[in-house]
């Protein structure tokens, strides 16, 4: 059994995630939820790769540290801190950096922040809230309903596998389908199954502990 205390208007993002911890050069030490990232510096918006540059990893070495690649980005929808139809991001090589494996042609939705205090240059990586736009759904929900001041209260997240041990599943794991969720409170309880893209979600809850 375990409860979740409410957050953030009402919402709670909950994530069972069957993997191993693991120490890698990159260690991620927790994420921030959706709503908390909303309310920090930098930008967050839904986009389109247009191109990873340099076009190779000798080029990105050829030009000296810090080795980064930087991703263009064409605007699909904008949800905070950035206005512009082309959008730059950059981010590690993803050889134990915390580099981020985005792919020319996939969309995504990005968490960026900026690189240092008065700068303006946006980075990201595996740490942050970053994923492929086919799993962004209850991102998706949160974010549309900040925009619009209206955050529904709703239980969500997902149940992926990790397929290599990596210690982060948005781009490393797969979803688990018809994964039986229970939710109790201390009155009654719910329960639900995940869907094929291993999501469950409990609309219209009460506000509590769960």
């Amino acid at each position: 059994m375990w409860k979740q205390q409410w957050l953030c208007s009402g919402i709670a993002m909950l994530s069972m995630i069957a993997l191993p911890e693991i120490v890698k050069a990159c260690q991620c030490v927790g994420r921030a939820s959706a709503c908390e990232d909303y309310g920090r510096p930098g930008a967050i918006f839904l986009g389109t790769v247009a191109a990873v540059l340099p076009k190779s990893l000798k080029d990105v070495i050829k030009q000296g540290a810090p080795y980064r690649w930087r991703v263009q980005f064409d605007l699909k929808e904008a949800f905070k801190g950035v206005t512009a139809p082309s959008i730059e991001v950059s981010t590690g090589l993803g050889m134990g950096d915390c580099g981020f494996p985005f792919r020319p042609g996939h969309s995504y939705l990005v968490y960026a922040y900026f690189s240092k205090e008065g700068d303006r240059h946006l980075e990201t990586g595996i740490c942050t809230r970053t994923v492929d736009a086919d799993r962004a759904a209850g991102d998706l929900l949160y974010l549309r309903a900040a925009l619009r001041s209206v955050v529904p209260n709703k239980i969500f997240g997902w149940v992926l596998r990790s397929s290599d041990g990596h210690p982060w599943p948005d781009a490393h794991a797969a979803p688990m389908a018809g994964v039986s969720i229970r939710v109790e409170s201390e009155t009654r309880n719910w329960s639900t199954v995940t869907d094929a893209a291993g999501m469950y979600e409990f609309a219209d809850m009460p506000i509590g502990e769960y």
